[in-house]
């Protein structure tokens, strides 16, 4: 993929094994499901996902990030990349669009400028956090505020990433899906038998949190 430098102003493979095939088919079911039919989608939504899971069917569902910047070329180019990866865009021209743009499609990302008219990219990302419905989203900021207190103000308003402009169209692309991981990662439980030894005890793992 070619990179470009900008300034400031589920199918499975065909030699899969039929037993291999259903998991993948099953799986995407459950998160195509997962994310339409539970949390603040609207009912057209729920309806075709009913119809889609009932007749075994798992659609090829784009998934939407939303981008607050106010520059058309900084949005075209951020639009086209994001595009070309696989996303579905929705770009926010004011600060003060974007909690409803959000809640009419839901996304699986907010890419937010800070300088933009109406409510800051800062802002909006305290908001995005107080919501009941959107605080779990993930947020990078892509903005020309650049210094070592605007990136921390960022980070501690509750961004998972900060990027400053100018920026790689390629760097920022690995860098959303690297958020996006981090986001989809499976909560796995990994059990170990208690050892017959007198005073060991079983432990079990959910990602980073122990129990024992």
């Amino acid at each position: 993929m070619e990179s470009t430098v900008v300034g400031t102003a589920g199918n499975v493979a065909g030699n899969a094994t039929p037993t291999v095939a259903a998991a993948a088919n099953v799986n995407a079911s459950r998160l195509f499901s997962k994310r339409f039919l539970g949390g603040s989608t609207s009912n057209q939504n729920r309806r075709v996902a009913l119809e889609l899971r009932n007749a075994g069917k798992t659609p090829d569902v784009k998934q939407t990030v939303i981008v607050l910047e106010d520059d058309s070329d900084i949005a075209n180019l951020v639009s086209m990349h994001l595009q070309q990866a696989g996303f579905l865009v929705k770009v926010c021209k004011t600060g003060d669009t974007v909690l409803a743009m959000a809640r009419q499609q839901l996304p699986v990302l907010f890419l937010l400028d800070v300088m933009v008219p109406g409510s800051s990219g800062f802002e909006v990302c305290k908001r995005v956090r107080e919501s009941r419905d959107l605080a779990k989203i993930p947020i990078i900021f892509l903005t020309a505020k650049a210094t070592e207190e605007d990136r921390v103000k960022g980070l501690e308003l509750g961004a998972d990433d900060y990027i400053s402009k100018p920026f790689s169209t390629r760097e920022l692309i690995a860098r959303v899906n690297a958020v996006l991981r981090r986001f989809e990662q499976p909560l796995v439980a990994n059990i170990v038998a208690p050892d017959s030894s007198p005073g060991t005890r079983s432990w079990m793992q959910y990602g980073e949190i122990c129990l024992s």
